[in-house]
């Protein structure tokens, strides 16, 4: 779209001048059948890998990535989408089920204990948590909200500033804690299955 100016006739656009250096990614999932495009929009080229299988799917906006059970997404492990200190992670989602323990994003261990680094996660119920941990699990900073209802699109957002924690469902603050520790991501940024 082209406000105020008609004559346009040529693309106007400057994709990776619209996300500034504070962003360390952003992946719109777009393609078409079971070719999903995972180009990373910002400088920062941070271009995402399709392990498994998904396909093109109607989104909110434009098209989204349906996953199946066992298919991710693997972003790499760039300083850039790994903050420690403070960061911001954001993903859409839209669960046609909920099984026990789906990371929409996030890049922590999820072998077993420790679990450090940034995640939101959801569970069978659909309940929802923001974790920032640190090198020792016990350590870390939770949030939790939901349960979600499936079939609905929700924005998950979670964020840590150095003084707090927070988890944000649609744009609105669900959960909010102190941060006591730093993220000690130890694995790429991706989505779990």
């Amino acid at each position: 779209m082209f406000y105020g100016n008609p004559s346009i006739t040529g693309q106007q656009q400057n994709r990776t001048g619209v996300w500034d250096s504070n962003y360390g990614g952003v992946w719109h999932l777009n393609g078409n059948g079971a070719s999903v495009s995972t180009t990373d929009s910002t400088a920062n080229a941070n271009k995402a890998t399709l392990d498994g299988s998904a396909s093109v799917t109607s989104g909110l906006i434009d098209n989204g990535a349906a996953l199946s059970g066992s298919g991710y997404f693997d972003a790499g492990n760039q300083p850039s989408v790994l903050p420690t200190h403070t960061g911001t992670m954001s993903v859409w989602v839209n669960p046609l089920m909920f099984t026990n323990y789906v990371i929409p994003i996030g890049n922590g261990d999820t072998s077993g204990f420790p679990e450090y680094g940034s995640m939101i996660t959801m569970d069978s119920s659909g309940s929802i948590q923001f974790r920032v941990d640190d090198t020792y699990w016990l350590d870390g900073n939770r949030v939790f909200d939901g349960p979600l209802v499936k079939n609905q699109w929700y924005y998950l957002t979670g964020t840590w500033d150095g003084s707090n924690v927070n988890l944000y469902v649609n744009g609105t603050l669900a959960s909010s804690t102190s941060q006591s520790v730093d993220a000690s991501p130890c694995c790429d940024l991706r989505t779990y299955p």
